[in-house]
């Protein structure tokens, strides 16, 4: 097993080029502003209190499929065999 890194050992906090808005976003505002004017009246963006809030998930009423508890059982086997993993955090923003 590889001793856990605290360093990063490749290129960190470098300067990225910023070339403005992604044009699909500016046209989407565009068509946005031109709808809003077409039909007279704007669309007010309502804030969530909480993100995923009121979200149905159909079949969630049934529980994890078999994939995903044959997945969690197979890790906790090799955590019980091996220990659990700790991610090690290398200070990144």
């Amino acid at each position: 097993m590889h001793p856990p890194s605290t360093e990063a050992t490749y290129p960190m906090n470098y300067s990225v080029p910023h070339f403005g808005m992604d044009r699909d976003i500016q046209g989407s505002l565009e068509d946005v502003n031109a709808a809003e004017k077409i039909v007279g009246h704007s669309w007010t963006w309502k804030k969530k209190s909480r993100p995923g809030a009121g979200i149905f998930y159909p079949g969630a009423e049934r529980g994890l499929d078999a994939d995903m508890v044959t997945s969690l059982a197979n890790m906790g086997a090799v955590e019980k065999k091996m220990g659990g993993w700790d991610l090690v955090q290398l200070g990144q923003e």
